[in-house]
């Protein structure tokens, strides 16, 4: 029987592997736009357009433990300097295998907001992409 290990799915932005997952929805990607629209015409029928945007979000929930917060904001603070910088990003898991998102190009839209409290947080890292391929599917190996 399939069985999801959350300790077995990756984050690569660059060189960067990313670790220190938050405790809940650690990798959440979606496009930014719906892939199909509907247009009704006035007698009741219509018209469906295929949309050629494929850009979208791919945002990573890290504690604010997580040593990937320094090497992010090593590169974010480049940006100041040279420009904001692209670097592929994938996003897979050993046990489903299927499930894949990927980005030729993926920058931080912004620096996470600093929040302190009680007890350890999450920093929600939020990246952008001009092309982002999101494969879905189940576990391709039987565990």
């Amino acid at each position: 029987m399939p069985a999801f290990d959350p300790k077995k799915h990756t984050f690569t932005w660059g060189n960067i592997v990313a670790t220190g997952y938050g405790p809940d929805a650690a990798i959440d990607c979606s496009y930014n736009e719906d892939m199909i629209t509907f247009q009704p015409s006035l007698s009741g029928s219509g018209a469906i357009s295929l949309n050629p945007n494929t850009s979208g979000k791919i945002t990573i929930t890290l504690l604010q433990s997580s040593p990937t917060n320094d090497l992010f904001m090593a590169l974010v603070a480049l940006y100041r300097g040279p420009g904001p910088i692209a670097y592929a990003a994938l996003i897979k898991n050993i046990y489903f295998e299927r499930a894949v998102a990927s980005a030729a190009r993926a920058w931080v839209t912004k620096i996470p907001d600093f929040q302190l409290a009680k007890e350890v947080g999450v920093v929600p890292w939020i990246f952008e992409t001009d092309d982002l391929l999101l494969t879905l599917g189940g576990a391709a190996v039987p565990i």
